[in-house]
C-alpha cells in the first residue's frame, strides 16, 4: 500500500470537541484532479484531432437529445480511463470562450437530464463538469468516469423533432466517430463491453476484488474455509496470525485487545493476497487491518518529532476495502444495511461500545484531497495536542471530524 510520511510537532492539549457523525461512502463521486485534467485538455486541443475518448464541440448543445447521444457514445467507448466532452473548441481546434453560450449548461443541468432518463438497470453515466482557462478563453469540460457497467442504454425511446434515441440500442464511439443515432454500435464492441461488465478482462487479482463483493455467492464451511460458488477456484482460508503491523492506540486503549488472523485469498490454490484481519471478540467487531497514511506538515520537517499521527482508512477498489465489505456482509447474513459501511466502524450485532474513526474513501483522489485539507488545517490541531499516545487518538478523532464532520 502507498504510505505518505508526514509528521507534526505538537503543542499543548486542550479540550477537543469531536462531532462524530456517520459518513457514507459517496459511490461514484468524481473528484477530478483539475490541474492534471487542465494540462491533459490543453494537450488534446494542441493535438488538433479528436479521438475515441474525447470529443470537441464549438458550443453547448442547443438540443438536449444531441447532448444525451454524445454522452452515451463516450460512456460506452472502449477505453480504460475517463472520457471528455470538451465544449469551446472550433473546427480549426482553436479555443472559444463559452461564457456567452445560451444555453450554457451547468453540471446540475446535465445530472438532471440523465436522472430523468430511464437507463437500463438504473446504470447512469457518472459525470462532472469543470471549467478551464485556455489562452484567455473559458471552456467547459464534461468529464465522464469510466465504470465497469457498460453498456449504457435506455429502456424508452427519447424523441426530439425527427431524431430518436432508440430504446435498447447501444451507442458508442470508435476513433473520432460516434455511432449514428439511427444505427447501433459494432457487435464486436458490444461484446467487449459485456466482457468488461462481467470481469472477463480482469486478472485473477483484480477479479478477486470484485467477487468478494458478491456476498450471496460465497459458501463458508463454518470453520476456516470458504469458496465462491460461481467459480470455486476462488477461495478463502483463514489462518491464525501474528500482528506484524505495529501497535496503535485503538489496539491498546479498549477493554479488550483484538485477536489476529490472516485471510489467505487464493485462485486455483495460488495465494493472491494475505490480508491481516483483527477481531474484538466480545464486541463482535471484525475488520481487515486498515491502510495508514502518516500525516504531517510541513513535509520537510522530519526531526524533533514529538508524535507520529496516523490516518486509518480504506479505499474503494482495493482488496482491503472489498474484504471489509465482505466480512461485514457475512456477519449479518450477506445482506448489508445502509449502516454496514458507515464509520466510525462499530459492531453490527449489538449496541456498540467500540467506535473506530476509520475513513472510507471512494478513490485515491478523494483520499489525497482529504489529506491536503488536514495539512491546511493542521495548525488547529497543533494548538490542541502534545506528544503522547493520547495525542494519537486525539489526532484520529480530529482528522475524522475534519473529513467527515460538518
Amino acid at each position: 500500500m502507498a504510505r505518505l510520511n508526514i509528521c507534526i510537532k505538537l503543542g499543548t492539549i486542550k479540550n477537543l470537541n469531536i462531532r462524530w457523525k456517520p459518513w457514507r461512502l459517496l459511490t461514484g463521486t468524481l473528484y477530478a484532479k483539475e490541474g492534471l485534467v487542465e494540462n491533459q485538455i490543453k494537450q488534446l486541443i494542441e493535438s488538433k484531432k479528436e479521438g475515441t475518448w474525447w470529443d470537441f464541440k464549438r458550443e453547448h448543445h442547443d438540443c438536449s437529445l444531441d447532448l444525451l447521444h454524445d454522452i452515451l457514445c463516450l460512456s460506452n467507448a472502449i477505453h480504460p480511463g475517463d472520457r471528455y466532452l470538451i465544449i469551446g473548441v472550433s473546427d480549426e481546434y482553436e479555443p472559444l470562450d463559452v461564457k456567452g453560450n445560451n444555453p450554457r449548461r451547468t453540471q446540475a443541468d446535465i445530472l438532471d437530464l440523465l436522472k430523468r432518463k430511464n437507463f437500463a438497470e438504473d446504470s447512469v453515466p457518472v459525470i462532472s463538469m469543470i471549467s478551464i482557462p485556455v489562452d484567455g478563453n473559458e471552456i467547459d469540460v464534461i468529464v465522464i468516469k469510466n465504470e465497469r457497467v457498460k453498456p449504457y442504454y435506455l429502456l424508452n425511446d427519447v424523441k426530439k423533432g425527427k431524431k430518436t434515441i432508440k430504446s435498447g440500442v447501444v451507442y458508442s464511439r470508435v476513433g473520432d466517430t460516434n455511432t449514428p443515432i439511427d444505427m447501433c454500435a459494432n457487435p464486436k464492441d458490444v461484446v467487449m463491453m459485456w466482457r468488461e461488465r462481467f470481469g472477463l478482462t480482469l486478472s485473477s487479482e483484480e477479479r478477486f476484488i470484485d467477487v468478494l463483493l458478491e456476498y450471496e455467492n460465497w459458501r463458508y464451511d463454518g470453520v476456516s474455509k470458504a469458496h465462491y460458488s460461481l467459480d470455486p477456484d476462488y477461495s478463502i482460508e483463514i489462518e491464525a496470525g501474528e500482528n506484524n503491523q505495529g501497535q496503535y492506540w485503538w489496539q491498546l486503549d479498549f477493554f479488550e485487545k483484538p485477536n489476529n488472523s490472516v485471510y489467505v485469498l487464493k485462485y486455483k490454490d495460488i495465494e493472491l493476497y494475505k490480508v491481516p484481519v483483527l477481531r474484538f471478540q466480545s464486541e463482535n467487531l471484525c475488520f481487515p487491518f486498515p491502510n495508514i497514511e502518516y500525516v504531517a506538515y510541513p513535509d520537510d520537517q522530519v526531526t524533533d518529532i514529538a508524535c507520529y499521527c496516523d490516518l486509518f482508512h480504506y479505499v474503494k477498489g482495493t482488496i482491503e476495502y472489498s474484504l471489509l465489505a465482505h466480512i461485514r456482509a457475512m456477519e449479518i447474513g450477506a445482506n448489508l444495511t445502509e449502516y454496514s459501511l458507515e464509520t466510525p466502524l462499530k459492531t453490527q450485532i449489538k449496541p456498540p461500545i467500540i467506535n473506530l474513526p476509520f475513513i472510507l474513501f471512494d478513490n485515491d483522489d478523494d483520499k489525497n484531497k482529504a489529506i491536503e485539507k488536514l495539512k491546511q488545517n493542521i495548525n488547529g490541531f497543533k494548538k490542541l495536542s502534545k506528544g503522547n499516545r493520547e495525542c494519537e487518538k486525539l489526532f484520529s478523532e480530529w482528522a475524522y471530524d475534519q473529513i467527515c464532520g460538518a
